[in-house]
């Protein structure tokens, strides 16, 4: 069953591909993010439902424009100017998007995510968590 969903997709997109005007690759596995990212301009999220998404965050952290699926939860992690309903919309962002700066738009989203994502920021925060929950552990086990 699996492997008919597998070649189902391979059809669609397939066939998306030969009928779309976008220029799209599909690469399978890469080892060297950073390296591959590169030479791209867009890093394009089509999930239905995701949780975080990193390859929107690495793309983003590493200048690319972000085009990412209105998942549920998707405006709570990136910016709202990046999201779209619809493969139209998707199409009208990069419109958008190729009449801006795009070192300096590529510098926004660096910062973005450096700043919404710092790590020191999220060692802390889950450090103060784990205090937390080891307080209120002990607090429970004293009551006992």
């Amino acid at each position: 069953m699996q492997f008919l969903l597998i070649i189902k997709r391979k059809l669609y997109f397939d066939n998306f591909l030969k009928e779309s005007p976008l220029p799209i690759e599909f690469c399978g596995w890469v080892t060297d993010m950073p390296q591959w990212y590169q030479d791209k301009d867009y890093v394009i999220s089509t999930f239905l439902f995701e949780s975080f998404h990193y390859s929107i965050a690495e793309g983003m952290a590493s200048g690319l424009m972000p085009l990412i699926h209105n998942w549920y939860g998707a405006k709570h992690l990136y910016p709202e100017e990046h999201l779209y309903a619809d493969p139209d919309a998707c199409l009208e962002l990069i419109k958008e998007f190729e009449k801006n700066d795009r070192c300096k738009q590529a510098q926004i989203n660096r910062k973005f995510m450096s700043n919404r994502y710092n790590l020191d920021d999220k060692f802390s925060q889950i450090s103060s968590l784990m205090n937390k929950v080891v307080i209120e552990h002990s607090r429970k086990v004293i009551a006992v």
